[in-house]
């Protein structure tokens, strides 16, 4: 790729993202700390080009407009940043910023042409912009930017509600596609999110898996794990749509290495080359995480899902993750501690992932 085209996408990037903490914009004017930090996160994208390729990159979108009833998922990016730089062991990545957030909007497709020129006049000074608008079409275009410009480089978002999986899943999808790779995407979740839409909304917090499914190559790949709240059981669910399901009950009764066995046999019989992983946050009991829209009893201990994460890391490359549904502000503990206990949780699955992204699979303990 040449340097012109590099400073294209790099352009296009700055316009699209915000320094890390700022993405959800207001129209106030920036402090003389922000605007130093700005230029700060500016020489980072510059740099991108000649970063290492085997260092993650870490990309927050704070949004929560797909998102249902509680909000303030928008608010998880920039918290789990602060818990992960409390750490005693950091992870090296580079943190792109934030995707830029208008908190009316979701996707593009929503919006009348008039609506969108008038944001990119807002957003980008220039009515006539080609660049989108809304968090949704933003990531998407994002993802895309960054899959030209460093190809199969990992990546870990924070979110956000769910409903930003779609475009980073649906990008990577389409990358991984010409290269004539078969891919898993493995879902951490209490909630199936197979609705076909919500209101109305096709990609919503709880309907986007359900349109990652005609990407894959099987409906078998779509693999979701600890779920425990859902209208349909999992045999409905298997015969609806044929993905794969295991449940909180089975891994507390088989046990979690058993579990991990089992995913490693399935993924080899369907000669799967790599693995997209998306974790919400609610697949753990309240008990580790309690800041989060809608916690489900009887979850998964901090434990078990990084049992599993390794057990995959040891036999795949991961090529993508993201973590979802951290709302900091919400708490559903009952004792005040539901901001601290739900971000000492993200941050060590957020530090596991970017473990898993950027060296494979580590053996750690579920503490710093």
């Amino acid at each position: 790729m040449s340097n012109r085209a590099d400073q294209r996408q790099i352009e296009n990037l700055s316009q699209m993202l915000a320094p890390p903490g700022s993405g959800i914009l207001n129209p106030s004017p920036p402090s003389a700390s922000v605007q130093q930090e700005s230029l700060a996160w500016q020489e980072t994208l510059n740099r991108l080009p000649q970063s290492a390729p085997t260092t993650p990159l870490l990309l927050g979108i704070p949004s929560d407009s797909g998102g249902g009833l509680h909000g303030g998922s928008n608010h998880g990016p920039q918290a789990i940043r602060s818990q992960l730089a409390l750490t005693k062991e950091s992870v090296p990545c580079i943190d792109l910023g934030d995707v830029k957030v208008v908190p009316q909007l979701l996707d593009d497709q929503l919006l009348n042409a008039t609506t969108i020129a008038r944001v990119q006049t807002a957003l980008y000074n220039n009515p006539h912009s080609s660049l989108p608008v809304s968090p949704l079409s933003i990531t998407a275009e994002v993802s895309a930017e960054l899959q030209r410009l460093l190809p199969n480089r990992p990546l870990l978002a924070l979110g956000g509600d769910h409903s930003i999986s779609y475009p980073l899943i649906a990008n990577y999808l389409k990358h991984k596609k010409g290269q004539g790779k078969k891919i898993a995407v493995i879902q951490f979740d209490a909630h199936t999110d197979l609705l076909s839409d919500r209101f109305g909304l096709d990609i919503t917090f709880g309907s986007w898996a359900s349109h990652i499914i005609p990407l894959l190559a099987h409906p078998s790949h779509l693999i979701q794990i600890g779920l425990r709240h859902s209208s349909l059981t999992p045999t409905q669910w298997q015969q609806r749509l044929g993905v794969t399901q295991i449940w909180c009950d089975q891994i507390f009764e088989q046990g979690v290495v058993a579990i991990a066995k089992q995913l490693n046999q399935l993924l080899s019989q369907e000669r799967i080359d790599e693995i997209y992983l998306t974790f919400d946050i609610d697949a753990l009991d309240p008990s580790y995480a309690p800041a989060t829209g809608t916690p489900v009893a009887q979850g998964l201990s901090l434990e078990q899902p990084i049992i599993i994460l390794n057990a995959l890391a040891n036999n795949y490359p991961i090529g993508g993750a993201d973590l979802v549904e951290v709302a900091p502000y919400i708490d559903w503990s009952g004792d005040g501690n539901g901001y601290q206990t739900t971000l000492l949780s993200a941050s060590t699955i957020a530090k596991q992932l970017l473990l898993i992204l950027s060296n494979g699979v580590r053996r750690s303990t579920t503490g710093d």
